[in-house]
């Protein structure tokens, strides 16, 4: 009901499909930017910030795959509940070792090692983009800081952290890292384009959202583009049941407050 009322072809808010959906609001664009420039600089480490739902694990996503385009040799992972054999495994298996299923952490960090110096010699990149790293186990952290250390040259490893949660990785660590970056919260003006931008990608191109939902929605969320994303969708849902012709600020409210008598808490909090 609500594609066909609203003209669309499909959800305009799929966060499931992040990089055929990604929005380059200015911080995400900023970032990836900065990311790119980490890499061609040769520089080995660099930190992405950010509090939860603001679009880390979508940026390291859309920068891989540019990574890969550009040739690098780009292994991606999440650290979070990963032990130090997981951890090893994964990364030899991303970087084209092949290791076999029962290898033990010693000969997996050969395999890595040895791999990381063929492509030094080469001239090629590779590319470790970690998410959720200050979730990462203590031992998974030290391989970090080994390979850190061990290759200063073709390796440039990213860190996607919660923002509160810097102290996380510890003093080492945090003294290596060459480049911060922090990806911030919508403002009202980039919550309206990316309501624009969406809906014109599956084909609506009349107006939906006026300007009182924008601002109600960065004021609900703070500007955090999963949930402004989230509460976006119910309110087309609920808009179209009422058969209207666009979504205000009072709808935004009335859906939040739905959510509100739902949960006992933070309905965006417990949704996500």
């Amino acid at each position: 009901m609500q594609l066909s009322y609203w003209g669309m072809s499909e959800s305009p808010f799929r966060a499931q499909d992040r990089i055929r959906f990604f929005f380059a609001s200015p911080t995400h664009d900023e970032a990836l930017a900065r990311l790119g420039f980490l890499v061609e600089s040769g520089h080995s480490l660099g930190i992405l910030s950010g509090h939860d739902g603001v679009g880390r694990s979508t940026v390291l996503e859309v920068f891989a795959l540019g990574s890969r385009q550009q040739g690098h040799v780009v292994c991606q992972m999440n650290l979070l509940g990963v032990d130090e054999r997981s951890f090893l495994w994964t990364l030899a298996a991303g970087l084209g070792c092949n290791p076999r299923a029962a290898e033990e952490p010693f000969t997996l960090g050969r395999r890595v090692s040895d791999r990381l110096r063929e492509l030094a010699l080469t001239g090629r990149t590779a590319v470790l983009l970690l998410d959720d790293a200050d979730q990462a186990a203590h031992e998974v952290l030290t391989q970090i800081l080994r390979l850190l250390k061990t290759h200063t040259h073709g390796l440039t490893t990213i860190l996607a952290i919660e923002s509160s949660r810097m102290a996380r990785l510890g003093g080492d660590l945090l003294q290596l890292s060459q480049l911060r970056i922090r990806l911030e919260s919508w403002s009202p003006d980039d919550i309206r384009t990316y309501l624009e931008t969406s809906l014109a990608r599956v084909g609506c191109d009349r107006p939906v959202f006026e300007d009182s939902a924008s601002f109600r929605l960065h004021e609900l969320t703070d500007g955090t583009p999963r949930w402004v994303g989230q509460l976006a969708e119910l309110a087309l849902l609920a808009a179209a049941a009422q058969q209207r012709d666009t979504v205000d600020g009072l709808m935004i409210e009335a859906v939040y407050q739905e959510l509100s008598a739902t949960f006992a808490d933070d309905p965006l909090d417990c949704t996500y």
